[in-house]
C-alpha cells in the first residue's frame, strides 16, 4: 500500500511539472505575438554587431544579408574569422560592396589553442572596438534577424540601467521532412517558451547584447580568456552581479534553419548537453530529472492498466486510464502550443513550422526517447567537438585545444 501511495505522489509531481511545461507553452503563444506588436522604444547609442563566422552554408547569404539590411543608423558590423582562405571572407566582401553606407571590418582572428576557437573570434572582434561603440552585439551566422532585431536588443540598455544584457534566442525550422528536423525543432521550442520576463533568464551568444563598459567592468573579458561557451561563461558572471538582470526579448527570437540527419542531430544534441553539465550542471540535473518525470508519467499508470485488465478490476482500469490520457494530454497540448507559437511569431516560416506539428503531438514519446538518449551520452566525459576541433572542457572557464583539423 506505501508503495502505491508513494508512486501515486511522483505521479501527482510528474503531472504537475506537464502542467506547468503546457502552461509556458501557452503563455508563449498567447503573450509572444502580442508583445511582438507592440511599437519599439527608441534607441540611439552607437553599437557594433560582432559575427565570429566559419565557412559558408546554404542560408549563410541570407542571414549576412538581413545583417546589413537593419534599420538602425548608429551601427558598424565586425566579422572574425580564423583564417584568410575561410570562404566566408570572399562573401563579406561582395556584400560591402553592395551595402556600402554600412561599414564593416573583416578580422583574421588566427587559430587557438588556449580557448574555444568561436570565443577566440568574439575576443579578436571586441578588441577591434573602442570608446564609440556604446554597445556590444553578439550574433551567429546561422541566425536570421529581423530588420529591427539591433534595435530591440539595445532599447532596453537605454531605458533601464539595471538591465545590463539583453538577449533574443532561436527557433530552428525545419528545411525539409527529415525527422531530426522536427525532433530539434520540439526540444528547442520548449527551452524558448521558458524565456519570459522572469528573473531567471539566460543569455544566448547567437542574439545578445551589452554595453561595452559593462562588457569590462563586470570581468567578461577577462573570463572569456579561455572558456569555450561564450553565452554560459556571460550568464555565469552576470549571476554574481547582484544588480545585474538579464532581459529576453521577443522581438529577438531569430529563426535558424534546423538541416539536420540523426547523426547531425545526435552530435549536436549531445554537445550541448555535455556543455550544459559542466558548464551549468544545476541547469542538466533539471533537464535529467524533467526526461524521468515525464516517463515516470507515462509508463507508471500502466501497470494499473493491465492488472485491471487481467483481474476485471474496474478501478484501477478507470484510474489507470485516467491518469494516462491526463498526462498525455497535457503533453499534447505543450507541443501543440509551441508549434503554434512559432508559426504565430515567425509567420514567414508558418508552412516549415507546421511539419514539427505531428512529432510535438502524437509522436512526442519518441521526441522525448531521442532527448534522454542525447542527454545518457552527454553524462560523461568532457570532449567537445566543435567544428573541427576537439576540446577537452574542464570547468566553465577552463578549456583546452586536444586536437585540431588539418588547415
Amino acid at each position: 500500500m506505501i508503495g502505491w501511495v508513494i508512486a501515486g505522489i511522483v505521479w501527482c509531481w510528474a503531472a504537475t511539472l506537464a502542467f506547468w511545461s503546457a502552461l509556458k507553452a501557452y503563455r508563449m503563444y498567447q503573450r509572444t505575438p502580442r508583445v511582438l506588436q507592440r511599437p519599439l522604444d527608441p534607441a540611439t547609442q552607437s553599437a557594433v554587431v560582432i559575427l565570429p563566422i566559419k565557412g559558408v552554408e546554404a542560408d549563410t547569404e541570407a542571414n549576412l544579408r538581413a545583417l546589413w539590411q537593419q534599420d538602425y543608423r548608429h551601427l558598424r558590423l565586425i566579422f572574425c574569422i580564423e583564417a584568410n582562405d575561410d570562404p566566408a571572407k570572399a562573401l563579406i566582401e561582395r556584400l560591402a560592396l553592395e551595402y556600402p553606407s554600412l561599414p564593416a571590418e573583416i578580422i583574421v582572428s588566427g587559430r587557438t589553442m588556449a580557448r574555444g576557437q568561436k570565443i577566440h573570434n568574439q575576443l579578436a572582434g571586441v578588441l577591434a572596438t573602442d570608446e564609440r561603440d556604446a554597445v556590444l552585439v553578439f550574433m551567429d551566422a546561422d541566425a536570421h534577424p529581423g530588420p529591427n532585431w539591433v534595435q530591440a536588443l539595445i532599447a532596453p540598455l537605454e531605458y533601464l540601467h539595471r538591465i545590463s544584457l539583453v538577449s533574443g534566442y532561436r527557433y530552428y525550422v525545419p528545411q525539409d521532412a527529415h525527422p531530426a528536423n522536427a525532433v530539434v525543432c520540439v526540444l528547442n521550442a520548449g527551452v524558448a517558451a521558458l524565456l519570459g520576463p522572469y528573473r531567471h533568464n539566460f543569455a544566448w551568444g547567437g542574439s545578445m547584447a551589452i554595453r561595452r563598459e559593462d562588457f569590462f567592468s563586470f570581468g567578461i573579458y577577462a573570463a572569456w580568456q579561455n572558456a569555450l561557451s561564450d553565452d554560459y561563461v556571460m550568464s555565469h558572471v552576470m549571476r554574481r552581479h547582484k544588480n545585474a538582470k538579464i532581459h529576453f526579448v521577443p522581438q529577438c527570437l531569430v529563426a535558424s534553419k534546423a538541416q539536420f540527419d540523426w547523426s547531425g542531430l545526435f552530435e549536436f544534441g549531445t554537445r550541448q548537453y555535455r556543455i550544459t553539465r559542466i558548464g551549468a550542471p544545476l541547469i542538466w540535473i533539471c533537464a535529467v530529472l524533467g526526461a524521468l518525470f515525464y516517463f515516470y508519467g507515462m509508463i507508471a499508470p500502466l501497470p494499473g492498466i493491465i492488472y485491471g485488465l487481467l483481474n476485471q478490476d474496474w478501478f484501477l482500469l478507470l484510474t489507470g486510464g485516467a491518469e494516462l490520457i491526463l498526462f498525455g494530454g497535457l503533453v499534447w497540448l505543450r507541443g501543440y502550443y509551441l508549434i503554434l507559437a512559432g508559426q504565430r511569431i515567425l509567420p514567414q516560416h508558418a508552412t516549415a513550422i507546421g511539419q514539427a506539428r505531428t512529432w510535438a503531438t502524437w509522436l512526442h514519446p519518441l521526441v522525448y526517447t531521442v532527448n534522454a538518449w542525447m542527454l545518457l551520452r552527454s553524462a560523461c566525459g568532457a570532449i567537445i567537438a566543435w567544428r573541427g576541433v576537439r576540446y577537452r572542457m574542464r570547468d566553465i572557464y577552463r578549456t583546452d585545444v586536444v586536437a585540431r583539423e588539418a588547415p
